[in-house]
């Protein structure tokens, strides 16, 4: 991300057409894509854990003899 910061802040630009908003979407794309592998798609796995978890408590319940 780093790397595409002096496309995103500068004025360069081929012809009449600048860079700088390629750079800011490249940027974003691939904080977006960083987050959501370090922060949402753990938090997911585990929501799917605790859910699992929790169903097997309820089929052992229904399955204990009266």
């Amino acid at each position: 991300m780093l790397g595409l910061l002096p496309m995103a802040i500068g004025n360069a630009a081929i012809g009449d057409q600048p860079y700088y908003p390629m750079g800011r979407a490249v940027m974003g794309g691939l904080m977006f894509s960083t987050i959501g592998a370090m922060i949402v798609l753990p938090l997911v796995y585990t929501a799917f854990e605790d859910l699992r978890t929790w169903g097997r408590g309820i089929v052992a319940k229904i399955r204990q003899p009266a």
